[in-house]
């Protein structure tokens, strides 16, 4: 008896700890009407961090939880930044890290608009400090 209640109280703190919420850090590059927000989670005090990166309208708040937004997950980035090239052209520059979803075409319909589509391009590889094109927002 004594075990399964030592068992039972062991699960009920794995299980609660388990519940915590995220270290987040969330970065807005703002441009026009659109903003382009990245958010930086590390679950656990795991050491690694997992990236999101979308575009939203530039009142928008919250961040976005639609998939046409949202057009890069990955994780352990080194170097990254993220910036407007034109009004509907978005660079995102690395070093190195993991990209697990991308899309080159994200797109979000504005409150009482049409759709409205972005173009993403990937530079893998880049230091963000050293290439014009990359210079922009880097995340945390």
């Amino acid at each position: 008896m004594y075990r399964l209640t030592l068992c039972g109280v062991l699960a009920a703190v794995l299980l609660a700890a388990s519940c915590s919420n995220p270290e987040e850090h969330t970065t807005e590059v703002k441009r026009g009407d659109f903003k382009l927000m990245l958010r930086s989670q590390e679950y656990h005090h795991s050491g690694i961090r997992n990236v999101d990166i979308c575009v939203a309208e530039a009142t928008a708040e919250k961040f976005p939880s639609g998939k046409t937004q949202c057009f890069l997950h990955g994780f352990d980035f080194s170097g990254l930044s993220v910036e407007w090239r034109t009004g509907s052209e978005i660079d995102i520059c690395f070093s190195s890290g993991r990209v697990t979803y991308f899309t080159n075409y994200p797109s979000l319909t504005p409150t009482g608009s049409t759709l409205v589509e972005f173009h993403a391009s990937i530079h893998e590889g880049v230091d963000a400090t050293k290439k014009t094109a990359c210079a922009g927002q880097q995340a945390p």
